[in-house]
């Protein structure tokens, strides 16, 4: 399966040429296509950190998707020739995402972050989106996890069966 984004190399990184609402859209329409695959949202940082780390850089192009989730980095895409290009943001796409989740009924597991941030989402999320489905969420120890650790993660997210797996770490 490809996706339907013509692409600009900006510090190597081939990020897709969008709109929020045309990301939002392929992601949703295509979740089952997508499964074990992941998508990016890279920011300026994200982007200088891709230019000197070989390993990052793989990392981003080897996303099925990388929008471009800086002002900046739009912007040049513009520049370069692509002015249907847009800023695809991180938050802008997740709070569009769950709106069309709710009509698609795409359930979701939340990955990364402190336990106290995952319980403060999960507070939003059912006061901002009634009805969203929350198959899972998991605050990992702030550390590398052991071999087994890992596989345990991984059982956990796979026996919850969630189409959408969103991971936060820093």
């Amino acid at each position: 399966m490809t996706d339907p984004f013509e692409r600009c190399r900006i510090f190597g990184i081939n990020l897709c040429v969008a709109d929020l609402e045309g990301a939002v859209s392929y992601v949703a329409e295509n979740a089952a296509a997508l499964q074990g695959k992941y998508i990016c949202f890279c920011n300026v940082h994200t982007a200088v950190t891709a230019r000197s780390d070989r390993y990052f850089l793989e990392a981003e192009n080897g996303a099925a998707s990388t929008f471009p989730d800086g002002k900046p980095l739009a912007e040049e895409e513009k520049k370069r020739g692509f002015g249907h290009a847009r800023r695809v943001a991180g938050p802008d796409f997740m709070a569009a995402f769950f709106r069309m989740s709710l009509k698609a009924g795409l359930s979701h597991f939340f990955y990364g972050a402190s336990q106290e941030t995952l319980d403060a989402l999960k507070k939003a999320l059912l006061k901002n989106y009634p009805g969203i489905d929350i198959s899972g969420m998991y605050s990992p120890p702030f550390r590398q996890l052991s071999d087994g650790e890992d596989a345990e993660a991984v059982k956990m997210i796979n026996d919850a069966k969630p189409d959408i797996v969103w991971v936060g770490l820093g």
